[in-house]
C-alpha cells in the first residue's frame, strides 16, 4: 500500500497528472494540487469523486489517506462480500466448515441458553445424540 494518498493517485490512475485526475474528476486543479501539497487530509469528497472517476476501490483509497486502518478495510470488505450471498449458501458454507473440520469454536461448542428460554439444555440434546448413535449400531433395518 502507498505511503499517502498523493502515492496511491499517481500508482492507480497510471502516473496521470495532477491536472488530469482533477479534470476527469470534475475538480478544479488548482485546487487538487493545494489539497495534495497540504499539510491536512485530502477531504473525503475529494477521494470519492476521484475514486469513482477512475473506478477506484474506496477502502483502499481511504486507507492510502489515513481515514481507516487496514484492519477496517479488510472487515468493511468481509461484510460486503458477505451480504452478497443469500442464506442457503451462507449456511451451505457453514456446513462444509464443519463437514472439514475448520469451523471455529465459535461454530462448534456450546451454544449460551438465553435467559428466560426453556427447554432441553446443551446436556440433554447431547444425551438424546448419545442414546440415538446407539440406537443406530442396534437397528439392523436403520438407516441414517
Amino acid at each position: 500500500m502507498p505511503v499517502n494518498i498523493s502515492d496511491y493517485f499517481l500508482r492507480a490512475t497510471g502516473s496521470r497528472s495532477v491536472r488530469a485526475i482533477a479534470l476527469r474528476a470534475g475538480l478544479e486543479p488548482s485546487t487538487l494540487n493545494r489539497q495534495l501539497t497540504g499539510s491536512t487530509n485530502l477531504p473525503v469528497e475529494t477521494v470519492v469523486s476521484i475514486c469513482r472517476a477512475f473506478d477506484l476501490d474506496l477502502a483502499d483509497a481511504f486507507v492510502a489517506a489515513g481515514y481507516i486502518t487496514d484492519e477496517e478495510a479488510n472487515r468493511l470488505g468481509a461484510r460486503v462480500a458477505l451480504s452478497a450471498f443469500d442464506d442457503l449458501e451462507l449456511a451451505r458454507e457453514i456446513v462444509v466448515r464443519i463437514e472439514n473440520a475448520t469451523a471455529t469454536e465459535d461454530l462448534t461448542g456450546d451454544l449460551p441458553i438465553p435467559i428466560g428460554v426453556r427447554g432441553p439444555v446443551q446436556d440433554d440434546l447431547r444425551a438424546v445424540a448419545s442414546e440415538r448413535e446407539d440406537a443406530d449400531e442396534t437397528d439392523e433395518g436403520y438407516e441414517g
